[in-house]
């Protein structure tokens, strides 16, 4: 989410920071949260229905989704219908699915209007389990000790495992009618349970149901809803919303809100907890609300007709929140409703610059924070120092009458050494070195140098790395690998025989150079190269934009032909492009962040990719991303910077 700066009298250089690993301040409840929906329909979409059920996210990240007309699996870009087939004993028992669970050796449970299966993924089927009364499988839960519960017509099911891992009926419990919820309780031996409007707990090991101690007595209760992070149980009853206490004790002053000022009276269907402890209510007729129970404060979410990212229905059905985050809101009559707070975490800056400062101190070509917290924005105007809110302290232009200015604007590359000393490259300006003392630069180019050491080859410094030994290694456009020597000031220049080279990576004593013909990989002991291109794996890829490494040592590359995972050791390399996902297969920038997702940015918007489970999310104009990315930087605190022709994203 984009929060737009106030518009003033001066121009503004637009700093749009993803800080997708960075807590977001909270949005005050007395203000409406921005909260941006994305729409799954059966006419849009190919789901199966448009009356959505439940949810699961398994193991291998496909969501599964049961609705009234049979059942879905969605790997975030087409769903894939399951229905009965008359005749064909692998297929779905019943189109009507009522509960799904994902149990702890990784098999997946479907319970059905007609009875319960077991989804067989070698054959892509499913398998009635003949344990369980074919009859309306209620809900499903598995706890912690592995036993699996089924509510099935007038009866409970207790399963579980044994050590050849076939499944087993431990226990069958004449109830007289359907158990609608299960929870878990604060002793390993007991379950909570919801039985003819009486919330209940069921003994694991004996297979009793008793009345828990409490310390009141609750309302006739309709539903369990969710067991939040504190421990504390959250029910539905007549009279509103009464919150259990992990301690046994009803909580005083338990939520009567209703959409007209309480709950009361307004059937409660589901529940779950976002990440800033935001409880979310999905009401039957009522739609949907978040309510923050610290400041007992609440809001309603609406469909809105003129906004297309609202939320489409206030009839819901169904709500779920998956193991990252996202939460799935089933409707009644009009699909899915997904909410990604990840897209929520875009922050908007904007840095001040006098009325006179033409545009090309908008077009920001690199970005780096140095150790004391000063961020340095580099430009085709100059470079930007400013504080750590992006307030600017100081800007720096070529004047032609000073010496000791920066050479020239274009700032394409910026790098502090080990000794704190401060490097900033350019597109034709040569190889700046700040003195922050005097505000001060000296100056390595190809003709001239104040330092009296031997000349650069080229003037257009695109990257600078430093090693181990203080050592400035540059990648220039005319294909020359340069070495500034910490000690003697002298450079060395590497011939790799490829045109612009973009971006260096440093891998112990081996330099990985991104250039317009591929990858090449410099040993810095022997001065020996390799140039690899995606001819040597059969594939179209040659121009390398950026380059990163991810934690199992493998290269990712930002090419004109999409993204390159590269495994250095085995000599493999694999092509993901729009056929996965991605918004472009023109590729010019990449960070890995500290959860292994791969970002990227093309000319289209950004991408986060995931390299396990190959799954794409794409970010574009609707997530505040104005700009074509060209550059991208991510700082130690995992703050990602993606810069353009209009400022950062």
């Amino acid at each position: 989410m984009a929060f737009e700066p106030v518009k003033k009298s001066m121009n503004s250089l637009r700093l749009l920071i993803i800080g997708f690993l960075i807590t977001s301040a909270s949005i005050a409840f007395g203000q409406l949260q921005k909260i941006d929906f994305e729409h799954f329909t059966t006419t849009d979409n190919g789901l199966s229905s448009d009356i959505v059920n439940c949810f699961l996210k398994d193991s291998n990240g496909f969501l599964w989704i049961g609705t009234e007309n049979g059942l879905n699996k969605f790997d975030g870009y087409t769903f894939k219908n399951y229905k009965h087939i008359p005749q064909d004993s692998t297929s779905l028992i019943d189109d009507g699915v009522t509960s799904l669970l994902q149990d702890k050796l990784g098999n997946i449970w479907v319970g059905t209007m007609g009875g319960l299966v077991q989804y067989m993924p070698g054959n892509d089927a499913f398998q009635i389990n003949h344990l369980v009364f074919q009859d309306e499988t209620k809900s499903l839960y598995e706890d912690k000790k592995g036993n699996l519960f089924v509510s099935c017509a007038d009866s409970l099911y207790q399963l579980k495992y044994d050590k050849n891992n076939t499944l087993r009926l431990t226990r069958k419990i004449l109830v007289g009618t359907s158990i609608i919820d299960f929870e878990s309780t604060n002793s390993p031996s007991l379950l909570w349970i919801l039985l003819r409007g009486t919330l209940l707990q069921y003994n694991i090991e004996n297979g009793k149901i008793l009345k828990p101690a409490t310390s009141q007595k609750p309302n006739s209760v309709n539903k369990i809803l969710y067991k939040d992070t504190n421990g504390s149980l959250w029910i539905s009853t007549n009279e509103g919303i009464d919150i259990l206490s992990n301690t046994g004790k009803y909580i005083n002053d338990s939520l009567r809100l209703t959409p007209h000022n309480n709950f009361t009276h307004a059937e409660i269907l589901g529940m779950c907890e976002d990440e800033k402890k935001q409880m979310w209510v999905a009401f039957v007729n009522e739609g949907l609300y978040i309510i923050d129970p610290q400041r007992k404060k609440h809001e309603a979410i609406r469909h809105n007709s003129s906004n297309p990212f609202s939320i489409n229905t206030h009839q819901l059905k169904s709500i779920y929140k998956d193991n990252s985050g996202v939460i799935w809101v089933g409707s009644q009559n009009e699909g899915i409703n997904k909410y990604d707070p990840n897209r929520q975490k875009f922050k908007d800056q904007a840095l001040e610059i006098n009325s006179h400062v033409q545009r090309a101190n908008r077009s920001v070509k690199s970005i780096y924070q140095d150790k004391a917290g000063f961020y340095w924005i580099g430009t085709d105007y100059g470079l930007n120092k400013t504080d750590s809110n992006f307030h600017i302290l100081k800007t720096f232009r070529r004047n032609p009458a000073n010496k000791a200015s920066i050479s020239v604007g274009g700032i394409v590359s910026l790098a502090e050494d080990n000794t704190s000393n401060f490097w900033v490259g350019s597109w034709g300006g040569s190889l700046n070195k700040l003195d922050r003392a005097t505000n001060t630069f000296k100056h390595y180019n190809s003709t001239i140098n104040d330092s009296s050491t031997s000349l650069l080859a080229n003037d257009c410094i695109m990257d600078i790395v430093v090693d181990k030994r203080n050592n400035l290694w540059l990648a220039t456009i005319s294909g020359y690998l340069e070495r500034l020597d910490a000690k003697t000031k002298k450079i060395e220049h590497f011939n790799l025989n490829a045109f612009f080279l973009a971006d260096l990576l440093i891998d112990n004593n081996i330099i990985w150079c991104a250039v317009d013909g591929g990858l090449v990989r410099f040993d810095m002991n022997s001065k020996k190269y390799r140039l690899f291109t995606g001819k040597d794996f059969k594939q179209a890829w040659q121009r390398v934009y950026a380059l990163a490494k991810d934690k199992n040592n493998t290269l990712w590359l930002a090419t004109s032909h999409g993204l390159v995972h590269f495994d250095p050791l085995k000599k493999k390399a694999e092509v993901f492009n729009v056929t996965q996902g991605l918004l472009s297969n023109f590729i010019l920038t990449l960070q890995i962040d500290k959860n292994g997702m791969i970002w990227s940015s093309s000319d289209k918007g950004i991408s986060r990719f995931n390299p396990i489970t190959h799954q794409c999310f794409n970010y574009e104009k609707n997530d505040g991303v104005k700009i074509n990315a060209g550059y991208s930087y991510q700082n130690k605190k995992g703050t990602l910077f993606f810069g353009g022709t209009n400022g950062l994203n």
